[in-house]
């Protein structure tokens, strides 16, 4: 009798996931400045790399990281953190000028223009990773 490969299979994706998951975590936590925000993701991590050693019996081999995820979620981490920077700077900027004969109206219309881009910006960061890495 030939034995079925599909367990096998299944536990080598689920080892596979939890140890991207653990790499990504991993290095989100060495993206924080400070212990204190660094503390979750590196929890996080640990959890996975346990996750991990869990399914590596059951997948009968060790699963290496998928480095491509793990690169493009870094990547969107960093991303979103520079937009949202950015757009807080951006709405500083606008706050702070002095409105010289600047109407309200006008003055409320440039900063909601300018935070639906932001957040459209936003949106199509995430949709598009979404769509061309199925994450």
């Amino acid at each position: 009798m030939i034995p079925n490969p599909a367990p096998l299979n299944a536990a080598l994706v689920c080892q596979k996931n939890e140890i991207t998951e653990h790499r990504m975590y991993t290095k989100l936590a060495e993206l924080r400045p400070d212990d204190r925000n660094a503390r979750i993701p590196r929890s996080v991590a640990y959890d996975e790399h346990n996750h991990s050693l869990f399914w590596k019996p059951h997948a009968g081999r060790k699963a290496a990281p998928d480095a491509f995820k793990t690169f493009g979620t870094v990547s969107l981490a960093r991303a979103f953190a520079i937009t949202l920077a950015l757009a807080v700077f951006i709405i500083f900027l606008l706050n702070c000028y002095p409105a010289q004969n600047m109407s309200f109206a006008k003055r409320f219309a440039e900063m909601a223009a300018i935070s639906l881009g932001v957040a459209g910006l936003s949106f199509g960061a995430g949709w598009l990773p979404n769509r061309l890495m199925r994450v």
